[in-house]
């Protein structure tokens, strides 16, 4: 939607104070807050599309009780990771490729 293109815009311009403020926030009220405002690529969608923990949640399978992700300094190296591969086709991932 317009909105979410206008919120990737912002994001893009302060997704570093974003990170920082889950790393450095005083209180796990706060760090919670913060981290619905983050973003991330996802294995389920093309790279460049964002997607934010809320609707990762909402996209997983019943049984699943964690949230996969892959640390990796760009989404091109995570796809070739050996630990991607353990979830390939069976669970959606998380990119993570900007330092906090």
């Amino acid at each position: 939607t317009k909105d979410r293109v206008k919120y990737n815009d912002f994001y893009m311009g302060y997704s570093m104070f974003f990170k920082e403020g889950v790393v450095t926030g005083q209180s796990n009220t706060t760090k919670e807050e913060i981290a619905q405002l983050l973003l991330f690529e996802s294995s389920n969608f093309r790279p460049g599309t964002l997607t934010t923990l809320s609707e990762y949640v909402e996209r997983m399978q019943s049984d699943q009780k964690t949230i996969y992700y892959i640390y990796s300094p760009s989404r091109q190296l995570a796809e070739t990771s050996p630990y991607f591969e353990l979830f390939k086709g069976k669970h959606e991932v998380l990119f993570l490729s900007d330092p906090a």
